[in-house]
């Protein structure tokens, strides 16, 4: 994931520290895209992770079913761990999209002021 989910939202937006950009507006129309670009990579990990988790949660299954006399003690350390695995993944992409939103608020309210100064000139 790129720096978009970390970075302060005045950093993202600066157009002079963005050496392809030569202007606010060319700047404000490339991150649109590397935000919801960017998110989309962070959904796409999740999903992934999500995989893996569906993963260790059959093979944890798997060894109840082949070791039966340990299976209270593997589905109690396995079940609250793959809980709280799920819990972080669904946690680090609502964080991610939140801060997607915001980011993308705050290029539409900065585009807007920017055709209201061109219609004033």
């Amino acid at each position: 994931m790129d720096n978009y989910m970390t970075l302060p939202i005045c950093d993202i937006l600066d157009h002079r520290d963005c050496p392809e950009c030569s202007s606010s507006e060319e700047h404000l129309e490339h991150t649109m895209y590397d935000v919801q670009r960017s998110f989309e990579q962070a959904e796409e990990l999740a999903q992934q992770k999500s995989r893996l988790i569906d993963g260790w949660e059959e093979a944890s299954a798997k060894l109840c079913e082949r070791f039966p006399d340990a299976a209270s003690g593997i589905m109690a350390f396995a079940a609250p761990y793959l809980q709280w695995l799920r819990d972080n993944n669904m946690r680090e992409v609502s964080l991610a999209e939140q801060q997607r939103d915001e980011i993308i608020i705050e290029i539409r309210r900065m585009e807007e002021q920017s055709m209201e100064k061109k219609g004033k000139q």
